[in-house]
């Protein structure tokens, strides 16, 4: 049936029909459209409330912590979220002084569900904003955050690329020295033991000085843990070595914000 005889036999029916009938027809369309609405908007008040839990400086850890578990693993919510960051950041005109706060980016840094593809768009931005002024920082510390769920050496790279930086706000040092603590190799140890030293001779009272001393000796203890165990002498009988064991990813917390 072309559209044409089915637009006709729709008009034909309603020519037919009483007036009250052609009205409870129309109503029904308008509640079936309304259900329909309702449940599209249900996961968004869901997200949005999770959001506002996420970012409140006033609820418990406990509140916090189940809405960083839900944010970061329900599968509804990821291309809601690359939506909210499409009209945040991508589809925006970037603040003179600073870019302004990203609400997606945050529950999207603690996901570890992104594909390559949505992974290379926070790759592909960070490489843009490498020569950037430093003042282009949210997005910045989000996407170094968020590379810490996928180790690779390109990753391990670009994260050293804005550790050499000098005029990084000071938010990109500790969030480049945290990631590179889980990813990182012996190169990154070399690399934040001389960033460290720098500040160190600079302003030892600097306040995130003692944070990033910190993620030093996370990263030499993981090092040492992945290093195969020295053989025994050719005299000495051969003992069975340790078990390795692994640093567990650290979860999110409330102060990491």
């Amino acid at each position: 049936m072309t559209q044409q005889k089915v637009q006709q036999a729709w008009g034909g029916l309603f020519r037919r029909s009483s007036p009250w009938l052609v009205c409870q027809f129309a109503m029904m369309l308008l509640s079936v459209q309304f259900v329909s609405a309702q449940t599209r908007s249900k996961t968004e008040i869901e997200l949005g409330e999770l959001l506002d839990t996420y970012y409140s400086d006033f609820n418990t850890q406990e509140d916090f912590d189940k809405a960083a578990h839900e944010l970061a693993t329900r599968p509804e919510f990821k291309p809601m979220l690359f939506e909210m960051l499409q009209r945040e950041y991508f589809q925006t005109v970037k603040g003179v002084d600073r870019t302004p706060i990203i609400e997606s980016l945050g529950p999207l840094t603690l996901r570890k569900d992104l594909s390559r593809e949505e992974q290379k768009l926070f790759t592909d931005e960070m490489e843009r904003l490498i020569s950037a002024p430093p003042k282009e920082y949210s997005f910045v510390n989000g996407g170094i955050h968020l590379l810490a769920h996928y180790p690779s050496p390109e990753h391990e790279d670009l994260v050293l690329r804005f550790l050499d930086r000098q005029q990084n706000q000071d938010y990109t040092f500790v969030a480049a020295f945290k990631t590179l603590s889980v990813i990182g190799g012996p190169k990154s140890l070399e690399a934040m033991r001389r960033v460290a030293t720098r500040f160190r001779n600079g302003n030892p009272s600097i306040w995130f000085l003692p944070e990033l001393d910190n993620y030093i000796a996370t990263l030499e203890t993981r090092l040492k843990q992945k290093a195969p165990s020295p053989k025994p002498p050719a005299s000495s009988s051969a003992t069975k070595p340790p078990a390795k064991s692994t640093t567990p990813p650290s979860s999110a917390s409330k102060s990491s914000q």
